[in-house]
């Protein structure tokens, strides 16, 4: 008998490759039947700012094809949070790789899975394969070169009256250099906690994000981890700005 009856797995499965199947092999080793949640295109172009590479209906197919998945599920704004997804389709296990392992929003979320005899199981993040690889390799090249770069933060500047950073740490200071480089002008750093910056920054001044009115002509680079910025986004959202950018896409 296996460890656990009911397991779970949710993703954007763009690009389906070596790494999602990992996980879904792993999982299946784990627990008798296996859900995997697919999230639809609407809540991947709300956390990640643009839309996956193939159409939800045919991730949900793809997916659903996997011989270790037993039953696939869309994922959207009603169930993306783990606790309402096991409110939907419960499960004794949410299984994930280990790049999200010991971050804090996660194990707020174990904690009430925990109350209801669930879990979060961690696996060890394929690192040979992903979707933004394959992407680039689709692109013919290794990523944008300067003046794609530029063209792209030039758009979406070209409107604004405010500009800001969303970190102030290693994505943040290269995001300055490049605009600095291209004679783009900005405002300053934003960051959630001005109190918990951990070293000073000397070039621009750096605001509490709840310092900063939002309004249609003040923009946002996000210049962080993929993981998370998919933390920072809806909250962004939620407060008002609309005009966010991901600095991953320059990469």
């Amino acid at each position: 008998m296996k460890e656990y009856k009911v397991g779970y797995v949710a993703g954007v499965f763009d690009l389906f490759h070596l790494g999602h199947l990992n996980l879904m092999r792993n999982a299946k080793t784990k627990c008798e039947y296996l859900i995997a949640g697919v999230l639809e295109d609407d809540l991947v172009i709300h956390f990640k700012g643009k839309a996956p590479f193939i159409p939800h209906a045919e991730r949900m197919d793809i997916v659903g094809a996997c011989r270790y998945v037993d039953k696939v599920v869309p994922v959207d704004f009603s169930n993306i949070a783990k606790m309402d997804a096991w409110k939907k389709n419960p499960y004794d296990c949410f299984f994930s790789g280990n790049d999200y392992e010991g971050n804090p929003v996660w194990e707020e979320e174990r904690k009430l899975l925990n109350q209801v005899g669930s879990d979060i199981y961690f696996f060890p993040y394929t690192q040979s394969t992903s979707s933004t690889q394959i992407k680039r390799a689709l692109k013919g090249h290794d990523g944008y070169d300067d003046a794609d770069k530029r063209n792209l933060v030039i758009d979406f500047c070209k409107d604004l009256d405010k500009l800001y950073i969303y970190g102030a740490g290693k994505y943040g200071r290269e995001m300055a250099k490049f605009l600095y480089e291209n004679a783009i002008r900005f405002d300053g750093y934003m960051v959630s906690d001005i109190t918990k910056l951990n070293q000073p920054v000397k070039d621009h001044p750096v605001f509490d994000v709840d310092a900063v009115r939002p309004d249609e002509r003040t923009g946002i680079i996000m210049a962080m981890k993929e993981e998370f910025q998919n933390e920072v986004r809806p909250k962004l959202k939620e407060k008002g700005f609309d005009k966010l950018f991901n600095v991953l896409q320059l990469k």
